[in-house]
């Protein structure tokens, strides 16, 4: 399946499990990878695993980027975790949306790195 949004053209594999070598996945697991090709040929991936129908939950994601053009380095598969807010939900056309009658998820992505940890503190 593939659909083109916002300038992004967006291929869907479904059933799917990581691997460590381009394009980062391959048949025969429980997760959704998503192939993208942005506005300019910049290519990225994203995906997650089996996102289970309760009010909250956490499940593990990977973000990849196999060229980033001009010349730049490659960003490997990177993990992080989703919160998963909501299940089933649909837009209300006003913006919003509600816990029923849908098929779209609310989530919320925790993007860090392992290696670097900053704390805000206060002097007067």
């Amino acid at each position: 399946m593939s659909w083109h949004r916002a300038g992004v053209e967006w291929a869907v594999h479904e059933g799917q499990q990581p691997t460590t070598t381009a394009p980062f996945h391959a048949p025969g697991g429980d997760w959704t990878f998503f192939d993208a090709e942005a506005s300019g040929g910049v290519r990225f991936g994203v995906g997650f695993a089996k996102i289970p129908q309760e009010k909250l939950a956490f499940v593990n994601a990977v973000l990849w980027a196999p060229d980033r053009g001009q010349g730049t380095k490659p960003l490997a598969p990177t993990t992080f975790s989703i919160a998963v807010l909501g299940a089933g939900m649909r837009p209300t056309g006003t913006g919003g949306y509600t816990g029923t009658g849908g098929s779209w998820y609310a989530t919320k992505l925790f993007l860090q790195a392992s290696t670097r940890s900053r704390r805000a503190t206060g002097r007067s």
